[in-house]
């Protein structure tokens, strides 16, 4: 009887650290949602789904933390939590791109130089590279890539022929481009490891 008395009260600890823990996450969202989300737009140019992807991330860090109590200024670290993986994803972003726009560099580019053997195939491989990164594309993603990347469109004439929002294409875009990213890392990794 006494081991269940134990029990019971080490239980109810927990419940009460859990419970303590779960009203100063939610404390940290009504008093800093919309402050966060603002912010995150207005320093990274995020629309409004955008800033909350990244705000939601964030306090889906801060629920992982294990010791909540630990954190001396809670704001403070949500904010920082939010910037770095805001930071993080415009990395992945503009790396990515990079890539996409070096591979069509590269494409354009050998079609005025003169075409060596090493040329064409360096050419051939990148494309097939890609072709294969965009295959993992939804049709919606592989159309604006096409529109947006390769003809140039700007983001309003995507809108009027396609009826998508500016926003929409945005947050497509940044997913294609993610997407592209994360499978051409898969393949250079697949080449090293083969």
């Amino acid at each position: 009887m006494h081991k269940l008395i134990v029990k019971n009260y080490i239980h109810g600890i927990n419940i009460g650290n859990e419970l303590k823990r779960s009203s100063v996450i939610e404390k940290l969202f009504h008093e800093n949602w919309a402050t966060l989300c603002g912010k995150l737009r207005k320093q990274f140019r995020y629309t409004s789904s955008d800033a909350e992807d990244i705000a939601q991330s964030a306090f889906v860090k801060i629920n992982e933390v294990e010791d909540i109590n630990h954190i001396k200024h809670p704001r403070a670290f949500l904010f920082k939590t939010a910037h770095n993986i805001a930071l993080n994803r415009r990395d992945r972003m503009l790396t990515a791109s990079r890539f996409v726009d070096e591979a069509l560099r590269e494409v354009n580019q050998s079609c005025l130089e003169q075409n060596t053997p090493e040329t064409v195939f360096s050419v051939k491989q990148s494309l097939t590279e890609l072709q294969k990164a965009m295959l993992n594309l939804t049709n919606k993603q592989r159309e604006i890539i096409v529109r947006n990347r390769i003809h140039g469109e700007s983001y309003s004439k995507i809108s009027v022929a396609t009826g998508w929002s500016k926003a929409d294409i945005s947050r497509q875009l940044n997913k294609a481009l993610e997407t592209i990213q994360n499978e051409l890392h898969v393949q250079e990794q697949n080449k090293i490891n083969n």
